[in-house]
């Protein structure tokens, strides 16, 4: 290789030596246009964008693809509640002359039998069965209350329907007006001791 082909040839290996001019004007106007074209490219796909968005949102809105409508919680049905098949309904019968009054008080309905000294008591007068009373004349005189502690319904189990009444009453008032007689009995196997009241008038 003579010397003038080998200068050539370091001349073409060589790095291009680094602008010595200014950019043209017909460089500045390509660089523009080419920023103009990604510029709409972006807008186009923001548009795109946008579409889409509001189509998926007018899918989700519409009638048909709305999720379905749940009714209220179903609540559970309370059990019913069974009566009692025990309980005693209390009659009062007021007989009155003067201030005097005559009270009777009877009874019918379902108990249990109570136990007494370790034997089952026998069906008989209803008002004869219970552990005790109390009543009140409804004037100034001191209330009458007596009940037996309950052991003689710790051990009862047999049912008793019946009725009866207790041996009458007096009680004379010491001025007219008028009260409230009220009664209280309790028997074996009602939960709730068994009431009735009357009003009475003196003249």
């Amino acid at each position: 290789m003579n010397d003038d082909l080998q200068a050539r040839f370091q001349r073409l290996a060589a790095d291009p030596p680094p602008p010595t001019a200014i950019p043209s004007q017909a460089v500045f106007a390509r660089v523009r246009k080419v920023r103009r074209r990604r510029a709409a490219g972006v807008a186009v796909l923001a548009t795109a964008a946008v579409a889409a968005v509001f189509a998926i949102s007018t899918n989700l809105t519409d009638i048909d693809s709305q999720p379905p409508v749940l009714g209220p919680p179903s609540t559970p049905t309370p059990a019913a509640t069974v009566p009692s098949p025990y309980g005693v309904k209390l009659t009062l019968k007021p007989v009155v002359k003067g201030r005097t009054v005559t009270m009777t008080v009877s009874g019918s309905g379902t108990v249990l039998l109570p136990i007494a000294q370790g034997q089952e008591l026998p069906p008989q007068n209803l008002m004869a069965l219970s552990e005790g009373s109390a009543y009140s004349w409804g004037d100034d005189s001191e209330p009458f209350s007596a009940f037996s502690n309950g052991a003689e319904c710790a051990k009862a189990k047999t049912p008793y329907k019946g009725s009866g009444s207790i041996p009458p009453d007096t009680h004379t008032y010491a001025k007219a007006g008028t009260y409230t007689y009220s009664y209280r009995e309790r028997f074996c196997g009602v939960k709730e001791d068994a009431t009735a009241s009357v009003q009475v008038t003196i003249r």
